[in-house]
């Protein structure tokens, strides 16, 4: 089945809080590094413990498989539905 854009924006405005960044702690250590080198380090050492703890959390077991078959149904899903698009074409 084939979705017109506003549907599709709808669908996006639906999920695409889950890929917002946030608040980057990165975003003003060039200024933090001219006033204090120590600090600046040590938001580097916060950010590379908050992506390993993150990986961690991505990495428990059967998450990521989780996502895969979530995946692979929506995947099947619209196979089914342009299947079935090109059947009704045909009649």
């Amino acid at each position: 089945m084939n979705i017109g854009p506003a549907q599709r924006s709808d669908e996006f405005l639906k999920t695409s809080a889950q890929f917002k960044l946030g608040a980057l702690v990165t975003a003003n250590l060039s200024a933090v590094a001219k006033q204090d080198i120590a600090a600046a380090l040590k938001l580097l050492f916060d950010v590379e413990a908050d992506v390993i703890r993150k990986y961690r959390e991505f990495a428990e077991p059967g998450r990521a498989g989780g996502i895969e078959e979530t995946i692979l149904r929506a995947r099947e899903k619209l196979t089914n539905e342009q299947a079935e698009e090109k059947l009704k074409a045909q009649f």
